[in-house]
């Protein structure tokens, strides 16, 4: 079974460009960005890439693959930005005591 996780993760590799700037990137092993790619290519029955020593090339499934979740991972990612920036906002009473004159000269206009 493949996860989505996996797909993310080949989005992110194809759009960096290789393995070894990805796993800077995500701060995981180039080895565990190619273990995890050939396990979903396992799990869909299909080769994503051709790999060679210094490079790689999609193939027309990869190709498709790229396409369909490029846009869905960019709408994730700013959905969970969107989720994190309400939670950071300010919420709740407030309520301030101070005298009379300086809540009509300074606060109410």
């Amino acid at each position: 079974m493949y996860s989505y996780d996996d797909i993310f993760l080949f989005v992110k590799v194809v759009d960096v460009g290789n393995f070894s700037d990805s796993a800077k990137l995500l701060k995981i092993s180039a080895a565990t960005i190619s273990r995890r790619i050939r396990g979903l290519e396992d799990s869909l029955g299909v080769a994503l890439i051709r790999r060679d020593t210094r490079n790689f090339e999609l193939t027309a499934a990869g190709e498709q693959i790229y396409q369909e979740f490029l846009n869905k991972d960019k709408l994730f990612s700013e959905a969970i930005k969107n989720i994190i920036a309400q939670d950071q906002e300010v919420k709740g009473v407030l309520r301030v005591a101070l005298p009379l004159i300086l809540g009509l000269e300074k606060i109410t206009p």
